[in-house]
């Protein structure tokens, strides 16, 4: 069995030679393959679960990254919805805040809509100015 600091450095070594590890279902996936280094192999077979269970984390990280998904998925919903208002309303010019305004155009909406700085606020904003 692998020490917690022994299962570190064998992630610290596939990241310092370029290699992504992350769980999948009860895999480790190592991307690029090509990349992993070949004193690795045996050491990565021989501890799978321990390797998985530190990708993982605490179990209340599993909660954190379901609602991470909700969230990114319920944001994209959200600029479908605002996409689909502003090609209905011909991507008309928004004036947003006093010091923001939303430029006509689709080009400009989907620039808006695709910051990933906006937020719950923004979007609040542009659905109160168009109407919602």
């Amino acid at each position: 069995m692998l020490s917690n600091s022994d299962v570190g450095a064998v992630l610290a070594a596939l990241r310092a030679a370029g290699v992504r590890a992350e769980v999948a279902g009860d895999k480790v996936r190592l991307s690029p393959a090509g990349k992993i280094p070949a004193e690795l192999l045996p050491v990565l077979r021989q501890h799978k679960q321990e390797i998985i269970a530190a990708l993982r984390g605490p179990a209340e990280w599993q909660e954190a990254r379901e609602l991470t998904a909700r969230l990114q998925a319920d944001r994209e919903r959200l600029r479908q919805l605002l996409r689909e208002a502003g090609r209905r309303r011909g991507w008309p010019r928004v004036q947003l805040t006093e010091w923001l305004t939303l430029l006509p155009g689709p080009a400009s909406w989907e620039r808006y809509l695709s910051c990933p700085a906006h937020g719950a606020d923004e979007y609040r904003r542009l659905l109160a100015a168009l109407g919602g």
